[in-house]
């Protein structure tokens, strides 16, 4: 949000892939073609058995990333193909029925000399046709729909939010502002997607701003630390008691959150533990901020344990508001002269810090649920199932099975299929505009910028013309995925019933 630390990001960044090349490097000459292959063929086995059932949503990540890619080398491929038919240049790669004298085609592709692309891009065109594409293009649409609402009405809409406040509150007390800051940020905490980070930066400028003349520099900072570690326990009890054990007696909360699934379970067999295990305190530090304590209330555990077992997330709280705070004394100065001239490198170093504290707490929380699930199993298996929520996951499972089915990809009619497809192409040109153009699609605004000044008193002049663009084909891909869901469900419900009524027939 405050767009420090680039340097080092960058740095970082050119040294993990230079580690990834030299690693592959190393690999490739430690093992020969044959161990290369057998290792490949275990590791992909292994792949297929965990995370099988993730295909169809990795599958539609890859569509939403790399469609351009893909269809730019089908261009190629057909230019190649072409140049290949003129047989004009004789470095030109010969068809394999000229080269082997019994040689037979696949009856079951086109010829390679009639093909209008080159046999390698056919076989990946069969591949892709194959896949469910239904699933898959469902899947490219909902990841788009993610990307936008973490990209710009979170992320951007938090920024503007968050100026404008720092801009309101510079002219009250440290005492009305912490008042202030605690109940606005008692209310971002609550919206699911918006994770702590945004708070605590924007403490780590309103406090200091205010406090530094009265408390001085460090104990502004302490006392904005304290303020929003006080925030986050206060957020995880409201979250937890108010939100989520009141949820709990929802049959349909419990079923979407997955409460029999070994996942949850898991979870819950980690969070119960007493004391502060790491595996408990990777999960309440490195999940997802609403979602973790929402679920520690569905699944009611004690509040205490888990408010001391959240504590260590001061760890992130403080570099994250250092990088705030060092940020905003950065640019600040005095007849001319730097205030804080180490101030910004400060900022980028903090940034960094917060960055790799964030990851490790993530990976090791990841870590630490497959573990369990694997060496646990039997205590995971004993733990009893939600009755309630297994009946409606049975009959949830007839709907879903009933979509499926009436939505394949071969039944589905022409004017849908041209709906789906074009509901992913927009959302692909939208993704790619935020994406790879966020610099063009939305002005340079920090924490520190201000509407008045920045953006001329109007809040829309955030948004750029080619972000404008990129908000209206995220809207007009919107359109054509509701005709198809629409579509979807109203055949869905018709199957059923004609399911229904043929099994009241056979009786």
């Amino acid at each position: 949000l405050l767009g420090s630390g680039m340097g080092i990001t960058s740095a970082l960044s050119v040294l993990t892939l230079a580690s990834f090349v030299a690693s592959v490097l190393f690999l490739s000459v430690s093992f020969s073609r044959d161990d290369q292959l057998a290792q490949q063929e275990r590791i992909w086995k292994m792949v297929k058995t965990n995370w099988g059932d993730y295909f169809n949503l990795a599958k539609g990540l890859l569509v939403l990333m790399c469609l351009p890619v893909a269809l730019g080398y089908v261009v190629l491929s057909a230019i190649n193909q072409m140049i290949r038919k003129l047989r004009c240049f004789p470095c030109s790669k010969k068809f394999k029925k000229d080269l082997v004298e019994d040689y037979s085609e696949d009856e079951t592709l086109p010829a390679e000399d009639k093909d209008w692309v080159t046999r390698d891009t056919r076989l990946l065109i069969e591949d892709f046709k194959s896949w469910d594409l239904t699933a898959v293009y469902t899947y490219t649409v909902y990841w788009g729909i993610g990307i936008m609402t973490m990209q710009v009405l979170v992320a951007q809409l938090t920024l503007l939010f968050l100026s404008w406040l720092i801009e309101y509150t510079q002219q009250f007390s440290l005492g009305a502002v912490s008042v202030i800051m605690v109940g606005v940020g008692l209310l971002m905490f609550l919206f699911p997607p918006i994770p702590g980070v945004p708070v605590y930066l924007s403490m780590g400028i309103v406090i200091v701003a205010i406090g530094r003349e009265t408390l001085g520099l460090a104990w502004s900072m302490s006392y904005a630390i304290g303020l929003s570690l006080g925030l986050k326990l206060l957020a995880c009890s409201v979250q937890q008691k108010l939100i989520g054990q009141n949820l709990s007696s929802s049959v349909y909360v419990r079923q979407q959150v997955g409460i029999n699934s070994r996942f949850i379970r898991a979870t819950k067999l980690i969070l119960a533990q007493p004391g502060l295990p790491i595996d408990k305190v990777s999960i309440l530090v490195g999940g997802p901020d609403w979602p973790t304590s929402v679920l520690c209330g569905i699944m009611e555990l004690s509040l205490l344990p888990i408010l001391v077992g959240t504590l260590p997330v001061v760890l992130i709280i403080v570099p994250t508001l250092m990088t705030a705070s060092f940020s905003y004394l950065a640019p600040l100065e005095e007849d001319g002269v730097e205030t804080y001239p180490w101030a910004d490198s400060a900022a980028a170093i903090a940034a960094a810090f917060t960055a790799v504290v964030q990851l490790t707490a993530l990976l090791s929380a990841t870590k630490y649920l497959e573990l369990t699930i694997k060496t646990r199993g039997d205590e995971i298996d004993a733990m009893p199932i939600d009755e309630e929520v297994k009946k409606a996951d049975d009959e949830a499972k007839e709907k879903s099975d009933a979509y499926n089915e009436a939505s394949q990809w071969h039944k589905l009619p022409v004017h849908i299929k041209f709906a789906v497809r074009f509901s992913v192409l927009f959302m692909v040109l939208s993704t790619y505009l935020f994406l790879l153009f966020q610099g063009l699609c939305f002005v340079e605004y920090e924490l520190t910028s201000t509407i008045s000044e920045d953006l001329k008193g109007n809040a829309l002049n955030l948004v750029r013309p080619l972000g404008w663009i990129g908000i209206g084909a995220f809207a007009v891909s919107c359109s054509f995925f509701n005709m198809f869901t629409k579509w979807a469900k109203n055949e869905s419900a018709n199957f059923i019933l004609k399911r229904a009524a043929e099994s009241i027939k056979t009786v």
